[in-house]
């Protein structure tokens, strides 16, 4: 009897903190049933994430150069089905309301729980 391994969701990391995108990607990683990509900055991201890689882009609004809310946009564009999650330090409705019009799927707070985290991917 073969034991069939479960797909790994594979998530795309944004973030241009080093600090919080490695303690992401590492809680993601140990988490089990996840795969984490990271990319510091949008363009990064724009040049390597594709649906074929990625089965969520978990975004940051704030980065440096082209934001989180332009990236979306750009991503969604070429990806409508690609879930994009916005990931925030502050409860700012304006850039949460631009980003879910620009096709983001939601977002949470890096402050929220591991659990929280994980629940939403």
């Amino acid at each position: 009897m073969s034991r069939q391994t479960p797909e790994l969701i594979q998530v795309a990391l944004v973030e241009d903190h080093a600090e919080i995108r490695e303690g992401l990607k590492y809680i993601i990683n140990q988490a089990g049933g996840f795969s984490c990509t990271t990319f510091a900055t949008a363009e990064e991201a724009l040049s390597a994430v594709n649906p074929a890689q990625s089965d969520v882009v978990l975004m940051d609004i704030n980065l440096p150069g082209m934001s989180g809310i332009e990236c979306t946009r750009l991503l969604h564009e070429r990806y409508p089905a690609l879930p994009i999650m916005m990931c925030t330090a502050y409860e700012d409705d304006e850039s949460i309301f631009q980003a879910l019009s620009n096709g983001a799927k939601g977002y949470i707070l890096k402050r929220a729980a591991v659990e929280n985290h994980l629940e939403a991917i």
